[in-house]
């Protein structure tokens, strides 16, 4: 995963709710995981870490785009409460120009409590002593 202030050419044209400059918004892309460790949480794991890191930073909002039929993703990103804000056609080298659903995240009004449910806890504390880790900040 890869969280960055780079966009692609049609989100200028999105109709966004929080009002941020480039520098103020993050952008994820390519949150992917291989498929034998599907439904074990790492997604919201690695999403929760972006959601940590950019409120640190100070920045105001997270975005990003996905394919239309990617319905794993929806359901993760709209169970970590960002909001789809529909479709729309943008450009990437070597996608083309394509119909992409758009999702947004305001991390002003997330509070600690609303995270808490996705961070990871220890090891420990959960009795989970599998191969994997938790995802740390290195901050």
């Amino acid at each position: 995963m890869i969280v960055n202030h780079i966009d692609t050419p049609g989100y200028e044209a999105v109709p966004w709710t929080v009002p941020a400059t480039r520098e103020e918004a993050g952008v994820i892309h390519v949150l992917a995981t291989l498929p034998e460790y599907h439904h074990r949480g790492f997604g919201k794991q690695l999403i929760a870490g972006a959601i940590e890191l950019s409120r640190e930073a100070g920045l105001k909002v997270l975005r990003l785009d996905m394919l239309t039929y990617n319905w794993r993703g929806r359901k993760l990103y709209e169970s970590c409460r960002f909001k789809l804000l529909g479709t729309f056609p943008l450009h990437y080298q070597l996608l083309g120009t394509a119909d992409l659903d758009l999702f947004e995240l305001a991390l002003q009004h997330l509070f600690e409590p609303a995270l808490q449910r996705f961070r990871p806890q220890s090891r420990v504390e959960t009795g989970n002593y599998s191969r994997f880790p938790p995802l740390r900040s290195t901050a």
